[in-house]
């Protein structure tokens, strides 16, 4: 195994995991297929000794190809009977590549990395940078652009975040937070509105809803959902409105993509009207202060598409400066997701298994039962505390 210099503490155990891979290997020979296996390839190459092995990749992201020079972009009969053994370690469609390598494969060849109960134990891009060169790998100028956002544009992108997205702590906790400011006679825009779940229930309550997105095939889904909902689609953080063209702002789970965060809550600023609110949802750095001092090492814990994003975490200083900056007023900061997403466990728990746990939580709510006992905490018990409690907040601002 390659050694990594100057190892943080929060990747000791990530490196180790990988390494426990190797005696999965050391009794192979000859030519390995990885299928379906993404970055975990890339990285398993780098830490792992593969050096005996011919090796060939088959991957629908072709990301790999710049990467590693092994890429096969499609499956057939030779590539499968060229192989001595073929790896899996897909998670996100693992059964569906399973139900496939079943009708077409020899099952002796088939060797999965990774047991059923795993469904994210680590996030294996940690391993081969330090936290401070995230911004080489994503530096402000790209962030945002086209292709950050290209696979949130593609054919079915709609579909699958409406299947794979959280209902049930929405209804119950979320949007109240949200909803709560929204009067009958309000023009409210929803920036990052996806597929429309917080647009449409906004739509319940407010005169009219303007729904911001780069992804047309998300607002289609909207707009099935929807038709008063006027929906535009934006290529950057740029807003295509007038200035004071809105009486609230609201946007959930877009906010925490954008490393210029600031710039985007400046041009928030700008289309909302004198005394209107802007409401969104932010991680609180705060919370995630024990993890570590370098503060991109705590954004990689919570940071999306398994830390190949990146996600802003914030601190209560940094908005009491942007909002004196800017022209805003903090009116409340709201935690929430106490119990599926708390950074205070970070360094008890690792960051595969509070993956495991947020997911545990969410799959319990889907209980009515469990969900009213959450419902009472989140909004009656988890409020009385400081924001830093967790690390979602909900924040309010009012335009000075």
């Amino acid at each position: 195994m390659k050694k990594l210099r100057n190892v943080h503490p929060e990747h000791y155990e990530i490196i180790k995991k990988v390494a426990s891979l190797q005696h999965l290997f050391d009794g192979l020979k000859g030519k390995l297929l990885f299928y379906g296996a993404g970055e975990h390839t890339k990285y398993m190459l780098m830490w792992l000794n593969l050096s005996d092995f011919q090796i060939k990749i088959c991957d629908s992201y072709k990301y790999q190809e710049n990467v590693m020079g092994y890429y096969v972009e499609k499956p057939d009969k030779d590539l499968f009977d060229w192989a001595n053994s073929i790896i899996i370690a897909n998670f996100y469609k693992k059964q569906e590549i399973k139900d496939y390598l079943s009708n077409h494969v020899d099952a002796n060849k088939i060797i999965d990395l990774y047991d059923e109960q795993s469904i994210c134990p680590f996030y294996i891009e940690e391993i081969e940078m330090e936290a401070e060169k995230t911004w080489n790998i994503c530096p402000p100028e790209e962030y945002g652009t086209v292709d950050k956002y290209s696979l949130w544009k593609t054919s079915g992108s709609g579909e699958a975040y409406e299947k794979d997205v959280e209902r049930a702590f929405f209804d119950s906790v979320t949007k109240w937070h949200y909803l709560n400011y929204i009067k009958p006679d309000d023009s409210v825009l929803d920036i990052g509105a996806g597929t429309g779940r917080l647009s449409v229930e906004v739509a319940k309550h407010a005169a009219k809803v303007t729904a911001v997105d780069t992804s047309e095939d998300m607002l289609k889904i909207l707009r099935k959902k929807n038709s008063s909902i006027e929906t535009v689609v934006v290529t950057d953080e740029k807003l295509p409105f007038a200035d004071n063209s809105f009486d609230k702002i609201v946007s959930l789970d877009a906010m925490v993509h954008f490393i210029n965060w600031r710039d985007f809550l400046q041009e928030h600023t700008r289309v909302v009207k004198k005394d209107g609110y802007i409401i969104y949802n932010i991680v609180n750095d705060d919370n995630l202060r024990n993890i570590s001092e370098i503060k991109s090492v705590r954004a990689s814990y919570i940071s999306d598409w398994g830390g190949r994003g990146y996600c802003a975490s914030i601190s209560q200083e940094e908005l009491d400066q942007v909002c004196q900056d800017i022209g805003l007023k903090l009116v409340k900061q709201i935690p929430y997701r106490v119990w599926s997403d708390n950074g205070l466990s970070y360094g008890i728990l690792s960051r595969g298994e509070m993956h495991s746990l947020s997911k545990f939580i969410f799959d319990l709510c889907k209980n009515d039962k469990f969900m009213k006992f959450v419902k009472h905490c989140e909004q009656d018990v988890a409020v009385k505390f400081p924001a830093d409690i967790s690390v979602w907040n909900v924040c309010v601002f009012q335009k000075l």
